[in-house]
């Protein structure tokens, strides 16, 4: 168990408090480097499943807090606005498995974003990027369309489930 004081143990070893390990690391900086948001400005509480849009509505939550001897590392990280984050505290309860299942959806989210923009990049450039005839055959307009519309049920189907699991 970490010591939350600034000590020295029997042999010698100084051990971290939990404000000298959160600031061992740029967990913030790092977290929105590798989870950019949806659509680079929007990003979900972990517990209430909220739209937080832009970085500065964001607070970056330790999922297992350090003072339990969580990891101060991006894969312990998600966001959480400043309610949730209030109630939460260093507590250790479901939302803790809350916040894992939270991350586990918005790393899927942050992904499939990726791979949808790419089709979606790559079918309005096959249609010419124009709309002006909509639902003309299967033409790229289609699918493009089609891209966007999974996208819209894919964040919505997300918000039930974490509203499922609060």
């Amino acid at each position: 168990m970490m010591q939350v004081s600034r000590q020295t143990s029997n042999e010698g070893h100084r051990t971290c408090s939990t404000t000298e390990k959160r600031n061992s690391y740029p967990y913030r900086k790092e977290y929105f480097k590798r989870n950019k948001g949806l659509f680079g400005h929007v990003w979900f509480c972990s517990q209430c499943g909220k739209p937080l849009f832009g970085k500065s509505n964001v607070i970056v939550d330790h999922i297992m807090p350090l003072k339990h001897g969580g990891a101060n590392r991006t894969f312990n990280c998600v966001a959480i606005c400043e309610k949730c984050n209030l109630k939460k505290g260093a507590k250790v309860d479901h939302r803790v498995l809350k916040g894992y299942l939270s991350k586990a959806f918005q790393s899927s989210l942050f992904l499939t974003q990726g791979a949808i923009g790419k089709v979606l990049k790559l079918s309005l450039k096959g249609a010419g990027y124009a709309f002006s005839a909509p639902f003309r055959g299967t033409s790229g307009k289609v699918k493009a369309l089609g891209a966007v519309f999974y996208i819209m049920i894919f964040i919505f189907l997300g918000r039930y489930v974490l509203a499922f699991i609060s």
